[in-house]
């Protein structure tokens, strides 16, 4: 049965801050940095609007706020006892992903798990999401040099990591995929399915795997889920089977017709075989040998950072290893939630796939779709990339699905 339904004004204005969030490189690459703070700010601003405006007076939910900021002061200060690196950046950052929890457990508290969402809105998203991925592509072909010798991770901007950009980029896919799974309109689902293409060959053309990797387990872990509720007829995989051929032959035609997106397709699977070869031990990939130095320092010494790790700096690739080292036994809670938000995120999915999201709405303009289905893509993105790239304050995913999830199942099970 569906839960409270929230109005569409206030789903547009959530859905805007969720957007807004996520879009804030794309911001930066079409209009600079003061558009991409713009950007990140109106949407986290919205967001926590949002959840706190609806927020219903509750003596368990003042208590979960009081210990999540109690937690929080607590981590800090042993960041600043082991007098770990602490800059302007880190601290403003750790403040909204604190604000982006409460937020994610508020919304799921107050039983927001439906919204409704007008075509209107999504075009528009669609089509400023196509806009940044036009001008990332631009960027990097004005810095392309056809050689498999040049730097082909780069993104066009110096102040952008490539994998920064692949984690963004690989969110934006998540979120568009949600927002518009609804729509009804034929030119609505043919410039979604641009949109998505042309935020997939931003992916690729950072050469990032994590996000890949990533992003194509949070589909597979959705297939396997549907496989698990719906019998799979002969029809419907010959139709699926038809899809998959009829987007590699489209998605081969255009990269022919594109040197940049041939040189950056190979560069990719080199990374991608590199990998592996890594593993096989037929060869060395740097930045997995980098990653492997920082696992091995860890294991060596780990038992000296039970209160946390003295003068730490940078992060170790992992979410895990980043946890203890920065605070030691005192991460291991921290650990604990995040193992059961996956849990959790990976129920979620399944849940998800019972609540109507099309049937429900008769309106051609109006699509309803369902919170616990985002926040379960999200979770289960951000987990696995964590493991391999971002610190915990760049996360930002991370930590409102954590949040919703504590706050939707900690009532529901």
């Amino acid at each position: 049965m569906l839960k409270k339904l929230i109005n569409i004004k206030s789903s547009n204005l959530l859905i805007l801050g969720f957007f807004l969030l996520i879009w804030s490189n794309n911001a930066f690459v079409f209009g600079g940095y003061t558009l991409k703070l713009i950007s990140l700010f109106v949407g986290f601003l919205l967001i926590v609007f949002i959840s706190f405006r609806e927020f219903k007076s509750n003596r368990v939910y003042y208590q979960m706020i009081l210990y999540s900021f109690l937690y929080f002061i607590t981590l800090w200060v042993i960041s600043i006892f082991k007098h770990q690196h602490i800059d302007i950046t880190g601290i403003v950052f750790s403040i909204i992903i604190l604000f982006l929890y409460i937020s994610g457990y508020l919304l799921s508290r107050n039983s927001f798990y439906s919204l409704e969402i007008g075509n209107n809105l999504i075009s528009s998203l669609l089509f400023f999401t196509l806009i940044g991925s036009a001008s990332f592509f631009f960027k990097q072909l004005s810095n392309f040099e056809p050689t498999l010798n040049s730097d082909l991770r780069n993104t066009g901007e110096e102040s952008l990591n490539p994998n920064g950009v692949a984690f963004t980029q690989a969110l934006l896919f998540l979120f568009l995929f949600w927002v518009s799974n609804a729509v009804k309109t034929i030119f609505l689902r043919v410039l979604r399915m641009i949109t998505l293409v042309s935020v997939l060959l931003i992916i690729i053309m950072t050469g990032a795997r994590g996000a890949m990797l990533s992003l194509f387990l949070v589909f597979f872990f959705m297939f396997f889920s549907k496989l698990l509720i719906y019998r799979l007829t002969y029809s419907a995989l010959f139709k699926g089977l038809f899809v998959i051929l009829l987007s590699i032959l489209l998605f081969s035609f255009i990269v022919s017709l594109i040197p940049i997106l041939q040189y950056k397709l190979l560069f990719f699977g080199e990374r991608l075989f590199s990998m592996v070869d890594f593993f096989n031990g037929a060869s060395r990939d740097l930045s997995i040998n980098e990653r492997s130095i920082v696992y091995e320092d860890f294991f060596k010494n780990w038992l000296s950072y039970y209160i946390g790790k003295e003068n730490y700096s940078g992060y170790p690739h992992n979410l895990f290893l980043e946890i203890y080292m920065r605070w030691g036994v005192f991460g291991l809670p921290l650990i604990f939630f995040m193992f059961r938000g996956l849990f959790l995120s990976f129920y979620g999915l399944f849940k998800s796939q019972f609540i109507p999201q099309i049937n429900q709405i008769n309106q051609i303009n109006t699509n309803r779709i369902n919170l616990i289905f985002l926040f379960s893509l999200f979770f289960i993105f951000s987990f696995f990339q964590a493991q391999t790239s971002l610190n915990i304050e760049m996360n930002r995913s991370l930590w409102i699905s954590l949040g919703f999830f504590n706050g939707y199942f900690n009532k529901s099970i």
